[in-house]
């Protein structure tokens, strides 16, 4: 039987039961979704918990003798179906814990950019402590020519350490940084191959985005993100690096965040980079053009007018527009009845057109005389309301 590493977190390999109430759930790394936890509590409820959670036993001097390491959405489902909770006990360090936790999750299921961020900087930070508490607290450089690393691969990493701590350098920078000492740390505690890494989602790149997420949106704006989770841009990975793309201003990203918030029907991250007046990321589209800019500004302003101010300001635009343009009062407009007459030729020629096409799709049959009178009604429609835009007065007849 081989043995295990010195360090691992052995597991017992008893599955104990529990009450739900006895373990202590906080310090989790990832998000809590209400709904998952329903659904899981109706599954439960009928097949039964079909995989323990993970649990680490507490001191004596606790106030719950059990810490939930991984498992939350479960721990939630039996407590919804007053139900004991089936577990596993593990030991180890606060990191080494953590780590498990990351690791259940990243291969447990695809997750959203926005919780995956926070899963892949949870086994980044971890990876790279281990690696240091096993050589003793030294630095990467260090530990890389102790590991037999090139010259090379040495000096690149004296760069990213020192890179880090570089003021001049932009968040985004400084994410991409970590992701390539963080992918070096992994690959040497690991003893991943670049295929292996990427092939688990923890390639440099892929370590790039997620660190960028974490880093930028997530770390600084914790507080928001139970209130983003749900919305379509948590949910989509170029939306959040655009947003990453204003990091060097926390602020910025702050606002755009609590922009989307307050606007769950918006799709994109462009969406509150445009209603914010600000330029938009790389890869994100056009920036409003000024005209654009002067019209959104006017029509917040005009919004945000009593009416009695409204209808002054109107008065005052009315005067200021080019010739053979006026602004109507509703009611104030003396009657056009070859308007009002071309308006139910429409409709009538609509309401034909409409019939016609029902019954093609029925699979009715259709004479071609129908067809023929149709297209000249709808055409005759056409041609007067051509006429009618043009000013002429069609009450006074059109030769046929």
């Amino acid at each position: 039987m081989a043995s295990q590493p010195k360090n691992a977190a052995p597991v017992v390999d008893q599955v104990i039961e529990l009450d739900p109430a006895t373990i202590d759930v906080t310090g989790r790394v990832g998000l809590f979704y209400p709904e998952k936890a329903e659904a899981y509590a109706a599954l439960i409820a009928r097949d039964g918990q079909r995989t323990p959670i993970v649990v680490r036993s507490n001191g004596n001097r606790a106030k719950l003798p059990w810490t939930l390491v991984a498992g939350l959405h479960r721990h939630a489902a039996c407590t919804m179906a007053a139900m004991p909770i089936r577990a596993i006990v593990v030991e180890g360090d606060a990191d080494e814990l953590r780590a498990i936790q990351a690791s259940e999750n990243l291969d447990r299921r695809e997750l959203a950019p926005l919780e995956r961020a926070m899963f892949v900087a949870a086994v980044a930070d971890a990876a790279k402590r281990r690696l240091q508490t096993l050589h003793g607290g030294k630095s990467q450089q260090q530990i890389a020519a102790e590991i037999g690393a090139s010259e090379r691969a040495v000096k690149m990493t004296e760069r990213s350490d020192s890179k880090i701590d570089k003021v001049q350098f932009t968040p985004v920078e400084k994410a991409d940084t970590e992701a390539a000492a963080a992918g070096k740390t992994l690959s040497s505690t690991y003893r991943w191959s670049d295929a292996t890494a990427a092939a688990c989602g923890m390639g440099v790149e892929s370590l790039k985005r997620s660190l960028r997420i974490y880093r930028i949106i997530v770390e600084p704006n914790r507080d928001l993100m139970d209130a983003l989770k749900n919305h379509a841009v948590a949910g989509n990975a170029s939306a959040l690096l655009a947003i990453c793309g204003k990091g060097n201003d926390p602020a910025t990203v702050r606002a755009i965040l609590e922009w989307l918030i307050a606007h769950p029907e918006a799709k994109t991250a462009d969406e509150a980079i445009v209603a914010l007046e600000l330029a938009p990321s790389k890869g994100g589209s056009a920036a409003p053009a000024p005209d654009a800019k002067r019209l959104s500004a006017f029509i917040g302003t005009f919004g945000r007018m009593p009416l009695a101010e409204k209808k002054g300001a109107l008065g005052q635009l009315g005067q200021m527009l080019p010739a053979g343009f006026e602004i109507v009062e509703a009611g104030s407009r003396p009657a056009q009845p070859h308007l009002e007459a071309q308006a139910k030729q429409l409709r009538t020629a609509l309401q034909i057109a409409d019939n016609l096409i029902g019954k093609l799709r029925a699979g009715i049959g259709v004479e071609d005389e129908e067809i023929e009178d149709a297209d000249a009604v709808v055409s005759a429609a056409l041609r007067a309301a051509a006429v009618g835009l043009s000013g002429v007065d069609l009450s006074k007849g059109e030769k046929e």
